[in-house]
C-alpha cells in the first residue's frame, strides 16, 4: 500500500530527477575537467620539448645529459621521458626516470612518433594510465620525444569522481526526505479531499467542508471548487427535498378527489351516466398530474444541461404579435387590454417552441392575477448583442417576503393559490431562459402590478 500512495511516489520522482539531473551535471563537469587537463597536459608537454630541443640545439646530447643529472637532484618536478632517435627511428639516447621503474611498455622504436599530429601515446602494460609523448625531428635529422605519464591527471579525476560520489549518496537520501516532506504538504490538501468525502460516505454529513491553506495554488483550488460544488449538491439535495415534499402535498389533493369520485361511483345505484362523469373527472385530474410531472422533467432538463433546443433564427416581434394574439381572447373576457409597445424589429437564435412555452407562462401570470380593467404591457427592445422582453402587468403584485421564492418549483403565494395552477410556470420560464443562456427577474409592488424581464443572446 505504501508503494501505491502519491507521497512516496512523488518523493521517488524528485530522488530520480535529482540523481539523473545530478549525473548529467557530473557527465558535463567530469567532460570539461577532462578537457582542461588534456590541455594542461599537452601544455606542459610542449614547454617541455621546446626546452630541450632549445638546450640541444646549444649543447647537442652532452647538454641533455647536465640536464638529466640536474633533474635527478631536484626533489621537486614532474619527471618525465626523454628519447632521441635517428631518422629511421633507432633509438640512440633513452633516459626514463627512477620514479618509473615498475613501468612496462613497448620499445618506442615500433611506434610512429609523428602520429596523432606529433602527441603519441603509449599504452602501459602494469599501471593505468598512457604515456603523452611529444615529437619534433631536429635539424640534424634526428628525433627529439619528451613524454609524461598520464597518472597525475588521471588520479586528479579520480579523486573527483570519489568526491561525487561521496558527495552524491547523501545528497540522494536528503533529496528523497526532502520529496517525501515537499510532496506531503504539497498533497496535504488531497489528504483533507480524501478525509472528507471519507465523512460524507460514512456518515451522509453532506456539511463536511475541506479547509483551505489559502494559498491559491492549483489543489487549493480544487478543494476550494469542491467545496462549492457541495454547497451546490447540498442546495440541491435541500430543493429536490422541498421539491418532493411540494409535489406529494400537491398530488395527494388531485389523486383523493380521483379516489373519492371512483368511490362514489361505485356505490351510486344510478347508471352509467354517473360513471361516465366520474371517469370524466378522474381524466381531468390525471391529465393535471401528468401536465406536473412532465413540467417537472422539462425544468429538470433544462437545469442539468440536457435540454434539446432547435434554434433557429426568428423574429422575436413576430412571435410576441401570435402570443398576444392568442391571449387576449382570454383577456378581453376579463376586460383586460394586452399591448404592444415599441414594436421594433428583433431577431434571435431561439427555440421556437420553448419561448412560445416562456411568453405564454408570463401572459397567463398577467392575465389570471390582474383584474378586469387592468393592463398588459409587452416590450421588445434590444441592447447590444442581447434581446430584452418584458411583460408588465398592473395586478396584485408580489409581496417581498414571497419574491426570493416565486422561482421555485411548485411554490404558490397566499393569494395565488385563489387561482388554479400548478404553481410551476415560473419555474419553467427561469429554465428554459437560462438554458437559452439568458436570465430573467421581477420588480414588483403589492396591489400596483409587476414586470419581468427576459434577456437573451441574440446569437447562439
Amino acid at each position: 500500500m505504501l508503494l501505491k500512495t502519491l507521497k512516496l511516489r512523488y518523493a521517488v520522482l524528485f530522488s530520480c530527477f535529482l540523481i539523473l539531473s545530478s549525473a548529467v551535471l557530473f557527465l558535463i563537469s567530469y567532460g570539461l575537467l577532462y578537457s582542461s587537463l588534456r590541455r594542461e597536459e599537452r601544455t606542459q608537454i610542449q614547454a617541455r620539448l621546446l626546452e630541450i630541443w632549445a638546450l640541444y640545439q646549444t649543447g647537442g646530447v652532452q647538454a641533455l645529459q647536465r640536464e638529466i643529472i640536474i633533474e635527478k637532484s631536484l626533489e621537486y618536478g614532474r619527471p618525465f621521458l626523454l628519447r632521441l632517435a635517428d631518422r629511421w627511428n633507432r633509438t640512440f639516447f633513452l633516459y626514463i626516470p627512477e620514479q618509473w621503474g615498475d613501468i612496462e611498455f613497448k620499445d618506442l622504436s615500433y611506434f610512429d612518433p609523428f602520429e596523432e599530429r606529433g602527441m603519441l601515446q603509449v599504452p602501459i602494460g602494469n599501471r593505468r594510465g598512457v604515456l603523452q609523448i611529444a615529437t619534433v625531428r631536429l635539424g640534424d635529422g634526428n628525433v627529439l620525444q619528451i613524454g609524461f605519464h598520464s597518472g597525475a591527471w588521471e588520479n586528479v579525476l579520480g579523486q573527483y569522481r570519489k568526491t561525487f560520489a561521496l558527495v552524491a549518496l547523501p545528497l540522494v537520501a536528503f533529496a528523497f526526505l526532502g520529496g517525501l516532506l515537499f510532496s506531503g504538504r504539497a498533497l496535504a490538501p488531497l489528504g483533507r479531499l480524501e478525509h472528507s468525502i471519507r465523512t460524507i460516505l460514512d456518515t451522509g454529513a453532506m456539511h463536511a467542508r475541506v479547509p483551505t491553506a489559502g494559498q491559491g495554488d492549483e489543489l487549493n483550488r480544487l478543494v476550494s471548487l469542491y467545496n462549492q460544488l457541495l454547497d451546490k449538491v447540498e442546495s440541491l439535495m435541500k430543493s429536490m427535498r422541498g421539491a418532493l415534499d411540494n409535489v406529494a402535498h400537491d398530488l395527494r389533493t388531485p389523486m383523493t378527489r380521483m379516489r373519492g369520485t371512483a368511490e362514489m361511483a361505485l356505490q351510486a345505484a344510478e347508471g352509467i351516466q354517473v360513471q361516465r362523469e366520474a371517469l370524466t373527472v378522474c381524466l381531468e385530474e390525471s391529465e393535471r398530474i401528468l401536465a406536473m410531472l412532465n413540467t417537472l422533467m422539462d425544468i429538470s432538463e433544462a437545469e442539468t444541461g440536457i435540454m434539446r433546443l432547435e434554434r433557429t433564427q426568428r423574429d422575436l416581434g413576430v412571435l410576441l404579435d401570435d402570443m398576444i394574439e392568442l391571449y387576449g381572447y382570454a383577456a378581453s373576457e376579463k376586460g383586460i387590454s394586452i399591448v404592444r409597445k415599441q414594436p421594433t424589429p428583433v431577431s434571435a437564435v431561439i427555440d421556437v417552441n420553448r419561448f412560445r412555452q416562456v411568453i405564454a407562462n408570463l401572459l397567463d401570470n398577467a392575465v389570471k392575477y390582474t383584474a378586469g380593467g387592468g393592463t398588459v404591457e409587452v416590450t421588445l427592445t434590444s441592447e447590444g448583442d442581447r434581446a430584452l422582453v418584458r411583460v408588465k402587468d398592473s395586478g396584485i403584485g408580489i409581496s417581498l417576503e414571497e419574491l426570493p421564492h416565486i422561482w421555485d418549483r411548485l411554490y404558490r403565494g397566499d393569494r395565488s393559490r385563489r387561482v388554479s395552477g400548478l404553481g410551476l410556470g415560473l419555474s419553467v420560464v427561469k429554465a428554459i431562459v437560462e438554458a437559452h443562456g439568458g436570465t430573467v427577474s421581477v420588480t414588483s409592488t403589492p396591489g400596483k402590478g409587476s414586470e419581468f424581464t427576459i434577456t437573451i443572446p441574440l446569437s447562439a
